[in-house]
Parts: C-alpha cells; structure tokens; sequence
C-alpha cells in the first residue's frame, strides 16, 4: 500500500473522472464535451500537481478512462513512479421512498447507504479485474498484471466507514448553508421518502460531495477536481480561515489566465497538444521545479499569486520603466491596458518590452517560473 504523504507536494483527488466512464450498462461514451472539460482538467493537474490520486467506489470504471487517454504504458508508468495512485471503498447512496423501505426491509426511507455485493467489491483487486474484463478487451494474464499493480498502489478505506459518515453529515447538512443554497431548508422532513426528483438528486449529491472530501482526507490530498457541490459541502465544513487559501489548482489557473494560455481541455480535443506532450512538459525539469515553487507558495489570492510569479520584474528595471511595471502588478494587466485613450497602446507595449527584456535578462541568474509556463505555450503553437 503506497504512503499518503501529502507534505511530498500537492495530492489532487481526481473525482471528476467518474463523470468521463464508459457506462456498464449502456457501453456508451460520455458526453464529448464533459470528456473533453475533464481531460483538460487532468492535463492541467499533471501539470501542477506531484500525485494524483483515484478513487474506487465500485468496479474501476476511471481506471479503464485513463487507459483510453493514455494507452496501457504510460498508465502504467505513472502508477509505478507514484504520479497515479487509488483509494478505495466501495459503496453508494441512495434515496428510499417508504415503498421501497418496505420491499428493503429498511428500518426507515430516506437518505440509506447501499452496501455492494458480488463481483468488483470485495477489494481493490476485484474491482479492477471487473472493470478490466468488461471494457479493456485484454488477455487475462495482462489484465491481472494491471490489476495486481493497481491493487499495490492503492490505500484500502474498507474499514473507514466513509459512507456512512457521509451519509450522517448530508443528514446534517439538510439544514445547514448547504441545504439552504439546494433547496432542502425549507423541507421539513427531508427523509420522508417523499422529496421530488430534482431534491432527491441534490440530496444525494450533497452525500457523494461528503464522500469525497472523506476519501480525499484519508488520502491526504491537498485539493479535489471535482464538482461545485463539492466545493460547497467543503467550504461549509472547513474554517473559515482556511477557505482564503487558494489551492495549488487555483495558483495555476490564475497563471494560465494571466499568461494567456490557451485551454488544454480544447487544445487536447483538436489536436493541438497531446496527453504524451503534456507528460513530457510534467516530466521535465522545469515541470519539476515548477510544482516545487507553486506549491511552496503561500499567497491567500490571486493578486498574491501574481506578485510572487513576477516578483523578479521588481529588480534593476530602469526608473521610468518601474513606474509601468509597478502598475501593471498592482492595477492588473488586463484591466491596464484596457483604459481607453491614445496612450495605452504606449504604455502597454513599453511595459511589455520591459517585461521581455528584463525576463531574458534574468534568466542569466538562474531558474524562473515563467520558464516552465512557456515552455506550455510553446508546446501547444506546434
């Protein structure tokens, strides 16, 4: 089993895959551009973060998503360097009318984990060989060699309880911020069995929200790639003091935006950059340093951020220039350039060469982030 070692780096839980599967009962695709979305969000998190990780709630279906992405080696490859690692228990939710508890023999309806059984949730080796079987199309020996790897990089929640916890604290949250912002407040028995269908599925997606912040805390994952009901079900549970601090996900997405780079989940989709570029761009050195510094970094927002990826701008820049590039730090790059009238187009370009020109000039002295960041652009021009 691998460690969680969070304090290593950034640990991103990549719970938005489930979205990207083959269904098992329909053999169908995902939507292409939910796919697309969620590819894009993977190609940035091997950019930013050191680990990945997945989580196994039943037969592996994410890991059959990763092969079509990236084909047999490379998964492979990346499961054994500890850049992709699982964690499982399997389980699920659902929502009992008081038919339904009856036929069940539940005590009550409501909001109930639904413990699975047979094939594929016994343990984490199970899991994969179903998946394996029905959707990879390999040799048995092959697909019990990815299952044994997979099954070794992977932490075993089984005993953690984590749905049931979560199933506690969606109970719980039915009058909370989180149940307020989805409709549930003003119900006032939210497990009667009674909810309409589009409550049912905000309930039950407020227990999946909890799931995964459980999965990511035992994991020791530094962020989640998942939904905005996620993110809600965190804010409401974390302080408030820690709710300022942006994630690693955040640093580069403001970077990313600043640097104008363009969007990977569509560069990906017409060809433009491949996931084989993207993991050459992760693997190399400056990929290496990159992550070191943006996770080392311990700014609350955006304009920190900013600051700190351009702070080498501040020094020996002659004193005319300065005034420039010290506005273009505190006021904003866009929101600069955009002020109407005949000297923006001076002001933008003087400042731009300066930025250029000082940018060359520092890199003599050693490494920088922007290196890494266009070495992106660049990748994705070709």
């Amino acid at each position: 089993m691998p460690e969680t070692a969070s304090s290593q780096g950034s640990n991103v839980l990549l719970d938005d895959l489930r979205r990207a599967v083959i269904s098992r009962g329909t053999k169908e695709l995902p939507d292409s551009a939910v796919e697309n979305g969620i590819r894009g969000a993977f190609a940035q998190a091997l950019l930013f973060s050191d680990i990945l990780t997945v989580g196994i709630r039943g037969p592996n279906l994410e890991l059959i998503t990763l092969l079509r992405w990236l084909g047999r080696g490379q998964v492979e490859a990346l499961i054994q360097d500890g850049t992709i690692r699982f964690a499982y228990a399997a389980g699920n939710f659902a929502y009992l009318t008081p038919a339904n508890a009856q036929f069940m023999g539940a005590k009550k309806p409501g909001l109930e984990v639904m413990n699975m059984v047979g094939p594929g949730s016994q343990d984490p080796l199970s899991a994969t060989l179903l998946a394996l079987g029905e959707q990879a199309g390999l040799p048995e020996r092959d697909s019990r060699e990815i299952a044994r790897l997979v099954a070794q990089n992977t932490i075993d929640l089984t005993e953690k309880n984590i749905f049931e916890q979560a199933r506690d604290a969606a109970k719980s949250d039915a009058h909370s911020v989180v149940g307020e912002t989805i409709g549930l407040s003003n119900i006032d028995d939210p497990d009667s069995g009674n909810l309409s269908s589009d409550l049912t599925h905000r309930y039950l997606g407020v227990a999946v929200a909890h799931a995964t912040l459980l999965f990511a805390a035992h994991a020791e994952c530094t962020e989640i790639m998942g939904s905005d009901l996620s993110d809600l079900v965190l804010q409401n549970r974390i302080a408030k003091s820690f709710q300022s601090t942006p994630r690693p996900s955040d640093r580069f997405c403001s970077i990313v935006d600043f640097e104008t780079v363009p969007d990977l989940g569509q560069a990906l989709s017409d060809g433009s950059i491949s996931l084989n570029d993207i993991l050459r761009l992760r693997n190399s050195n400056d990929g290496h340093r990159f992550r070191q510094w943006l996770f080392s970094l311990d700014t609350t927002g955006d304009t920190e951020t900013l600051r700190e990826y351009t702070k080498w701008l501040s020094c020996n820049i002659p004193t005319a220039s300065s005034k420039i590039v010290r506005l273009l730090l505190h006021t904003g790059l866009a929101a600069a350039l955009s002020v109407a009238g005949p000297l923006t187009g001076i002001i933008g370009g003087t400042a731009l060469n300066v930025y250029e020109a000082f940018f060359r000039e520092r890199l003599k002295g050693g490494w920088v982030p922007r290196l890494f960041v266009e070495r992106v652009k660049n990748a994705l021009k070709h």
